[in-house]
């Protein structure tokens, strides 16, 4: 991720970062969009598909009431009278709409498949005993009829309250439902919000942790870099150059300054240690003249107190020889006293060598 960061180039970092923002912000709609999907599908569902159906099993039961009642008018009329008359035909027709509406729930409604197959049976008993009471009545067979009608109203009243049941079941199941979507679509909605909040604080923190690795830092350890190059710092490195982004052009431009920086402090301390090199030229030169001049002063004394000396040592050897003319002289005067003295001993030698000789004759 660092590698990626310093080879990214600014705008498409910026780029990447609103891609990503767009991207949470996509997933957080389509997630909305397909829960509120499921939440519309089941609300379709139940307006044109479940109430529909209840309200078809409410109008099969209404026929069915209808024809029970139709038959028991073939005993408020006269057998003859066009009401009387009219009776088996209108309860023919609404049994044809009981059924009818049965099928329509059905078709709205699968489910009803099976509580279809079971009302079927006791619509068409009800629809039998109805027109066999009201037959019997015209035929004036009242008695006879009278207890079909009534037979029939028996089932009418089993059937009537087991369609009730199933419509007020329906219909509480049906506000249940209604409700559970109603929670279940404010759900969604605190989900949604919760989501884009936590959405927006992760993507503004991922973008405050991309530009401030990326782009800020770099720009001012840059910034820092440069300040120390202009205070004389060239020997530290320049950080960066290896970037295949701007900063990276930045510190390779940089590194350009520092490597002339380089060179000129090079030049400088190569001049710096030529002027003190002739610098320390110039003052032993002029220690060695200051010397040189001493030592001929020097010299000069020496030779002043030399010529001194040597006429001094002149006198001095004159008398000295002087001195030996007189002292051979008088060594000449002492050879010849000494060869005098010589001749003396010799003849003391041969005195005492008589008298040693004549001591032996005594003997």
């Amino acid at each position: 991720m660092k590698r990626l960061l310093q080879d990214m180039r600014i705008m498409p970092k910026i780029l990447a970062m609103l891609l990503m923002l767009g991207a949470v912000t996509v997933g957080i709609a389509v997630m909305n969009a397909f829960s509120m999907k499921a939440e519309d599908q089941e609300y379709s569902q139940m307006v044109s598909r479940e109430l529909p159906a209840t309200t078809q099993l409410v109008r099969m039961n209404r026929f069915v009431t209808e024809m029970v009642q139709i038959g028991y008018r073939t005993t408020a009329f006269a057998p003859a009278s066009i009401q009387a008359q009219s009776a088996p035909a209108e309860i023919e027709k609404s049994h044809e709409n009981a059924l009818k509406a049965l099928n329509m729930a059905v078709e709205l409604d699968p489910t009803l498949t099976k509580t279809a197959f079971d009302n079927k049976g006791r619509i068409d008993t009800i629809h039998r005993l109805a027109t066999q009471g009201s037959r019997l009545v015209l035929a004036g067979q009242r008695d006879a009829g009278v207890r079909q009608l009534n037979e029939a109203e028996g089932q009418l009243e089993s059937f009537s309250r087991s369609a009730v049941e199933l419509n007020t079941g329906r219909i509480k199941n049906a506000d249940e439902r209604s409700v559970e979507l109603s929670d279940e679509t404010e759900t969604t909605i605190i989900l949604s919000m919760m989501l884009a909040i936590l959405a927006t604080l992760v993507g503004v923190v991922s973008a405050y942790w991309v530009v401030r690795r990326g782009i800020t830092a770099p720009i001012t350890a840059l910034e820092v870099r440069m300040r120390r190059l202009a205070d004389g710092d060239s020997a530290s490195e320049i950080a960066g150059t290896d970037r295949k982004d701007e900063i990276g052009a930045m510190a390779q431009a940089l590194q350009v300054f520092r490597d002339a920086a380089v060179k000129q402090d090079k030049m400088i301390r190569a001049v710096t240690e030529s002027a003190n090199a002739i610098r320390r030229g110039s003052t032993e030169i002029a220690q060695a003249s200051e010397d040189l001049a001493k030592r001929t002063e020097s010299n000069a004394a020496s030779l002043e107190e030399t010529s001194a000396a040597m006429t001094e040592m002149s006198q001095r050897l004159k008398d000295t020889a002087e001195s030996s003319d007189r002292t051979v002289a008088r060594a000449d005067q002492t050879m010849t006293t000494v060869q005098g003295g010589r001749g003396v001993a010799d003849e003391a030698v041969q005195a005492m060598g008589r008298v040693s000789e004549s001591a032996k004759g005594i003997d």
